[in-house]
């Protein structure tokens, strides 16, 4: 129907050239004006339908321009109107309203006209005659830029019991990449998709981990990394209280007269071993084999702690213990026994010595 309007327009002012430069007679306007009614008549008795669809705006760079949307697209709607004689035929699906910014030239809100994309079956329709509302939108566009910026691993789970992610190393450890100069520069670093240590005993490299930021366009450089994590055993302390202490090989002559009868003792090692271990029987012992004869000797104590576990701390090496004869029983009676000298014991350390003599 474009045809006719246009027609119709083009006579009109026809008739009013011919007027105002008075090169027409009546006979010839009684004449225009018929044939103008005729074509008003047959422009009127067409069927023009008329419908409304609504398609989703998009925001494409077709030109592979310098420019992107500045924050984050979300869903616009844009309201296109469809005259013709056809207009019923046609549905959303047949028309893609965008906004190209290869036009774009800086950054900044900018107000862009909506074109219009059709689909085959409407290009097909001469006839029909469209309209968007809006038919200009304002929306922030921002340079797309090329720079470089530090990688970070994102490390998820835990190790097993015990052990730690001591370190990690990247290689690379800045990527080049391409995208809003605005979030770019506003960055300082990008993180890598999450590599897994869960129940992790020991280190390893996890090799191509891919960048999980999608604030960029795209990456410049080879956007896969790799992640060496280095795994080490939680080491830790724990204090052992009131250890009990054991005296073997004690002379049959002799007696126990002053002993310490516990000690604390300080472990250190894996903390998952130091946690679990339970103290055994004869962890502290004393080793009095070296003595013979009454009186007060520093004597060597071996504590037995496991291969994995270590001593800190304050480590006793000798504990002071003081020995008796063993009264003996000599007709029917009780009768003490006495050294008269005491025999010194191989071992450095002896403190003093007592004879019980009077």
């Amino acid at each position: 129907m474009k045809n006719v309007k246009t027609l119709k327009s083009d006579l009109y002012e026809f008739v009013r050239r011919l007027i105002r430069e008075k090169k027409v007679n009546f006979p010839a306007l009684v004449v225009c004006f018929s044939i103008s009614c005729l074509i008003v008549w047959v422009y009127n008795s067409q069927k023009v339908e008329s419908k409304t669809v609504s398609a989703e705006l998009q925001i494409e760079n077709n030109g592979n321009g310098g420019f992107i949307q500045s924050s984050p697209p979300s869903k616009q709607y844009i309201q296109i109107s469809l005259k013709g004689e056809n207009a019923e035929l046609f549905d959303a699906s047949d028309f893609t309203p965008y906004i190209d910014l290869s036009f774009v030239s800086s950054s900044g809100t900018q107000k862009l006209p909506v074109l219009l994309r059709l689909s085959d079956r409407a290009k097909s329709s001469i006839l029909l005659e469209t309209r968007c509302e809006p038919s200009h939108v304002e929306i922030g566009v921002d340079q797309i830029i090329t720079g470089f910026i530090d990688v970070e691993p994102v490390i998820a789970g835990t190790p097993a019991n015990g052990y730690e992610v001591k370190s990690t190393v990247i290689e690379p450890s800045r990527i080049m990449v391409k995208g809003p100069k605005s979030i770019i520069e506003g960055k300082n670093f990008v993180q890598t998709k999450a590599v897994n240590v869960s129940n992790a005993r020991t280190s390893f490299k996890s090799e191509n981990v891919g960048i999980e930021d999608t604030l960029f366009l795209s990456s410049v450089s080879d956007s896969l990394v790799d992640v060496e994590v280095e795994i080490v055993p939680v080491m830790a302390r724990r204090t052992l209280n009131q250890i009990s202490v054991s005296y073997k090989n004690i002379d049959p002559r002799l007696e126990l007269s002053s002993v310490t009868d516990n000690i604390s003792v300080d472990i250190f090692g894996n903390k998952s071993d130091v946690d679990s271990f339970s103290v055994p029987r004869d962890f502290v012992v004393v080793d009095c084999s070296s003595v013979h004869s009454a009186g007060k000797f520093n004597l060597p104590v071996s504590i037995n702690v496991p291969s994995y576990l270590e001593l800190t701390g304050e480590i006793y090496k000798n504990l002071a213990v003081s020995f008796n004869t063993k009264a003996v029983q000599v007709e029917n009676k009780s009768v003490v026994e006495y050294t008269v000298e005491s025999v010194q014991p191989a071992e450095e350390g002896h403190v003093e010595e007592e004879d019980g003599s009077e």
